[in-house]
């Protein structure tokens, strides 16, 4: 997803903010809890088609996009699946994204994060991992269900696994 945010150089490196974005989204998922979430959040091209002069480029604190991908990995023994969640992530607008995650943002960080927006959500596609030998005692296994969030590679991509 891309998410407008105050200061997006910041927000790359700020792991309280970042956490915030995690409660935002396990809040718009029943069952779903923040520690299996997560994130990759990387810096979003913000001036396309913009001629920038000397005094009009400001890259070191600006008001601007962040891409936010993110996987949930739901375990074996929780209450819900991979299945459900990637159902409920479907039927998410940017709007309640939005609301959500603005929300915590601002608990956590405060007023400056009142104007942040989602303004875009990727597409859920879903996929299965490969399956290779079993693993050895004593180690876990790979997910059982994994569902990839984003249509190319050039786009954010989420993904929900369920592990065994």
């Amino acid at each position: 997803m891309k998410i407008n945010v105050p200061n997006a150089t910041a927000f790359l490196t700020d792991m309280v903010a970042q956490k915030a974005v995690k409660d935002g989204i396990a809040a718009l998922l029943e069952g779903v809890v923040s520690s299996w979430i997560a994130l990759v959040v990387t810096a979003a091209r913000r001036l396309e088609g913009f001629v920038a002069t000397d005094d009009a480029r400001r890259l070191a604190a600006h008001v601007g996009p962040v891409k936010v991908a993110y996987t949930i990995t739901v375990p074996a023994n929780a209450t819900t699946s991979a299945t459900a969640q990637a159902t409920a992530l479907s039927g998410l607008t940017p709007a309640a994204l939005t609301t959500s995650i603005k929300t915590k943002l601002v608990a956590a960080k405060g007023a400056s994060y009142n104007n942040m927006t989602v303004t875009s959500k990727t597409v859920v596609a879903t996929s299965k991992p490969a399956t290779t030998k079993a693993p050895k005692k004593g180690t876990t296994a790979g997910a059982v269900g994994m569902f990839i969030f984003g249509p190319a590679a050039f786009l954010v991509v989420a993904v929900l696994q369920q592990v065994i």
